[in-house]
């Protein structure tokens, strides 16, 4: 299913649900990336732009911060 496939009440309820759960789900996933090298994990070189896919959280994009020019 892609979004074009929604019609207005479907896009209604996946909203609602995405909204409810997204809160819980961030604060389930904080601090579960802080103890890895996730610099090291990633073969990250600092030159690289790094940009984290999908409807996450930012919370493993965050630990970029400071090593990335570019965050995304």
């Amino acid at each position: 299913m892609v979004e074009r496939d929604l019609d207005t009440v479907n896009r209604s309820q996946l909203q609602t649900e995405f909204t409810r759960a997204a809160t819980g789900f961030s604060e389930r996933t904080k601090g579960r990336f802080d103890d890895m090298d996730v610099l090291a994990f990633a073969r990250f070189q600092p030159s690289e732009m790094v940009l984290e896919v999908g409807v996450g959280t930012g919370n493993f994009l965050s630990l970029f911060a400071g090593a990335s020019m570019t965050l995304g």
